[in-house]
């Protein structure tokens, strides 16, 4: 039973990189007849993708939050430390990159080798797109080095950035080899399915009620989110909730900026460097405008804004735990690897050197 599992990994070698992380995995059977109406053929997919990225993206932004509340809150304000290595987000980008590492290598062992449900690959699609992705933030990792180097701060700003760098990558590592692990254990217990891929008219009908469920859920939740936004007198739970609304956007922008890697960046992940660099420039331009506002008027409902699109839309739309399987896995040349890193970090760096200096140095 266990050469035949081997021999199903070496074969679907090329198709498992495919289908990691952020690509999405096809809903349909092989001998699926695609409807030829063009509505059906764009919404059903882009539906389905919606609705597990929502669902993980709130996820994700709630634990990011409760873990700065643990960690690096006091009073219910961030502490802004100019001396501590340790940014607000190392722990979320940490918890993030570990679970990732243990996803991607489970998801190419297990889930794809012995072709389990379509709702086993939505789950663990779901949380390495959703939760890990909105988990980790790189735009708020590189503010705060930046924060630190124009205050003068040099020593703490690269202490933060190869700090940040190399626990993100050790804890991803460390999460590929637990998952490899339980992999060859559960390789005893698993017979590998062969079969053609054919789906039952029962469990055609609980994937769609499933789907719909899924759906009222994130709606539900939306609602609930926006009445607690508006009643909740606490400002650091309203800025929780601005930034649980502006999640999924952040969170889909990055999902469909991937699929692009594949089709038109062979080589490295630009669209993941784009969609990082993004979420760094307005990050950089919304919280500086918070400072900026916040000093001359005192209205809790922009702060409010502020903060969701910071902590929020940025937040999910850079990502530090696609950043790091993407070195570690997805680029097979050494050149482009390094290429990759230097260009993402640098480019980052200047942008928010130039926004950030041009509000403290002019201050």
């Amino acid at each position: 039973m266990i050469g035949d599992a081997k021999d199903v990994i070496s074969q679907q070698h090329t198709s498992e990189l495919q289908r990691q992380e952020n690509v999405s995995i096809p809903i349909y059977s092989k001998n699926h007849k695609r409807s030829t109406n063009f509505l059906n053929a764009i919404s059903i997919p882009l539906l389905i993708d919606v609705n597990y990225l929502v669902i993980f993206s709130f996820s994700g932004v709630v634990t990011r939050y409760y873990l700065e509340v643990a960690f690096t809150r006091s009073d219910k304000q961030i502490k802004t430390d100019l001396y501590s290595v340790f940014f607000q987000d190392i722990y979320a980008n940490i918890i993030g990159c570990f679970v990732m590492g243990f996803l991607a290598e489970y998801n190419t062992k297990i889930l794809i080798t012995h072709k389990l449900s379509r709702l086993s690959n939505l789950f663990t699609v779901g949380l390495m797109t959703g939760f890990c992705g909105c988990t980790t933030t790189f735009s708020a990792w590189q503010y705060d080095s930046m924060y630190a180097l124009v205050h003068g701060e040099v020593a703490t700003f690269f202490f933060r950035e190869v700090l940040g760098l190399c626990l993100c990558y050790c804890f991803l590592v460390l999460g590929h080899d637990l998952a490899a692990m339980l992999a060859t254990l559960q390789l005893y217990f698993f017979q590998p399915n062969c079969d053609n891929g054919e789906e039952t008219t029962t469990i055609k009908f609980l994937w769609r009620v499933f789907i719909g469920l899924l759906f009222a859920c994130n709606v539900g939740l939306t609602i609930l989110f926006i009445v607690l936004l508006c009643t909740v007198p606490d400002a650091s739970l309203k800025g929780l909730f601005a930034s649980l609304l502006f999640a999924p956007f952040g969170c889909m922008l990055r999902y469909y900026f991937s699929i692009l890697n594949t089709k038109y960046s062979p080589k490295i992940p630009a669209f993941t460097l784009s969609a990082n660099f993004i979420g760094v420039v307005l990050s950089g331009f919304v919280r500086i405008t918070n400072e900026r506002y916040s000093s001359i008027h005192d209205n809790i409902a922009v702060k409010v804004l502020f903060l969701g699109m910071s902590a929020g839309f940025c937040g999910s739309l850079s990502t530090v735990s696609s950043f790091i399987e993407e070195i570690k896995t997805k680029i097979a040349d050494v050149k482009w690897r390094y290429v990759y890193i230097i260009t993402t970090f640098v480019s980052s760096c200047l942008v928010l050197l130039v926004i950030l200096g041009s509000f403290v140095w002019t201050a």
